[in-house]
């Protein structure tokens, strides 16, 4: 939470978070990302087994 990630980074932790099955937590909360940074973690997190309310 409170990293400052804009969407330049939040297209790195979502290709990181690609290949997570079974993320249970990501708190996002206090970051700089906008419309197109939230486009890339939903795709980034379609294939999460264990997706919790927390995210």
């Amino acid at each position: 939470a409170a990293c400052k990630i804009e969407d330049s980074g939040v297209e790195y932790l979502a290709n990181a978070l690609q290949n997570n099955r079974i993320l249970a937590t990501l708190n996002l909360s206090s970051n700089k990302f906008k419309e197109d940074g939230a486009k890339h973690l939903a795709n980034a997190l379609r294939n999460n087994e264990v997706m919790s309310p927390s995210l």
